[in-house]
């Protein structure tokens, strides 16, 4: 079977429900066998729910899953993502530092997707040093900025370019120690879905070092390090007691260093990891 994007990928209820019915019975929640196709894209509806519906309902359970650290366990094939976000009871000296790595402004580029959406590319040209909020730089609110792109779907996340140091990024994570995906969604259930197929089209199916919500500073510990282009997550990270590299962009206080991102990255995550 191909990746997903190649073609339609329908979960049937041996696909979530019959691997997974350790969970249902775990939560206390009835183990249904006579459960509906759920349809993951554009097509025929199934049962009573309107499609989004069961989009949405399987992204949140799917989400659940990840967050849960249940899907790597359940399978036996080896994953980081056990190896960096599961609980530890040994000394934190002993372990390899553990990489956590964001996808939007590190490895794709959510910002110049989301201008070209809006047809408002000219923004790039003279963005405010540090000036996060998109929607403040368009001049434009929140919900005039996110609009388009939950109209969009999980195709526009689903196809957003890798960064021209995508490649090398991730070569010298994978060099470095264990390493996980760890990116957060917007409010549409579709971006989570989106996200998940761009990183299995790159890595396939069984790819499933990732996790994805919101609140980053959860992962932090003294062995976990996390590269991201947002200050708030990795101040967040660093005062719970996780160490942080702020990916240099223009849109964060690092701005000054966006000539020479890679070097800047490479110098602080040798650092990190002579420091132990």
């Amino acid at each position: 079977m191909g990746d997903p994007g190649d073609e339609q990928w329908v979960a049937r209820s041996g696909d979530l429900a019959e691997e997974h019915i350790d969970l249902a019975s775990g939560l206390g929640l009835p183990s249904d066998s006579d459960e509906q196709e759920v349809c993951l894209g554009p097509g025929r509806q199934h049962g009573k729910e309107s499609e989004r519906e069961q989009y949405q309902a399987v992204s949140h359970w799917f989400s659940f899953w990840v967050l849960a650290g249940i899907l790597d366990r359940l399978t036996d094939q080896f994953s980081h993502s056990c190896e960096v976000c599961d609980a530890v009871t040994t000394s934190g000296d002993s372990l390899p530092l553990g990489l956590l790595v964001d996808m939007d402004g590190v490895l794709v580029d959510f910002v110049t997707a989301a201008l070209r959406l809006h047809d408002r590319l000219e923004v790039l040209e003279d963005w405010p040093a540090g000036e996060w909020d998109m929607s403040e730089v368009m001049g434009i609110s929140g919900p005039e900025f996110w609009g388009p792109i939950s109209e969009a779907g999980a195709d526009f996340w689903a196809s957003l370019e890798p960064y021209p140091w995508c490649d090398e990024l991730l070569e010298l994570v994978q060099s470095t120690g264990p390493w996980c995906i760890l990116t957060s969604p917007s409010a549409d259930p579709f971006c989570a879905a989106g996200k998940i197929t761009w990183l299995q089209k790159r890595w396939g199916r069984g790819f499933r070092d990732f996790l994805i919500g919101p609140p980053k500073w959860i992962c932090a510990r003294p062995d976990q390090l996390l590269i991201d282009d947002n200050d708030t997550n990795i101040d967040n990270f660093r005062d719970r007691g996780g160490h942080g590299i702020l990916f240099p962009q223009p849109w964060n206080r690092n701005h000054g260093l966006v000539e020479d991102r890679m070097g800047y990255l490479r110098e602080e995550l040798q650092q990190a990891v002579s420091a132990g």
